[in-house]
């Protein structure tokens, strides 16, 4: 599984990542998933998916960081996730 809290596998968010146009992290957690409007999105769990998208899409670690960044910002003064 993804996360404790997830209906996802780690094999559907490498796909989404590889076969889903992914380029943004807030894009998989906002766009190509229910797992922010679910109210499912933790620190964890961000980080998690950081990681495997930053495998699948090639991230360095500097990309990965200002990914894991804008989403926690996103979710904070767009969808109002502390």
């Amino acid at each position: 599984p993804f996360g404790s809290a997830s209906d996802f596998t780690v094999r559907e968010i490498e796909y989404l990542c590889a076969h889903d146009m992914v380029t943004r992290l807030a894009d998989l957690f906002f766009r190509r998933t229910t797992i922010a409007i679910s109210g499912h999105l933790t620190n964890a769990l961000l980080l998690e998916g950081a990681e495997i998208a930053a495998q699948v899409l090639g991230w360095d670690e500097l990309r990965k960081q200002k990914e894991i960044d804008a989403t926690r910002q996103a979710a904070r003064e767009r969808h109002g996730i502390a």
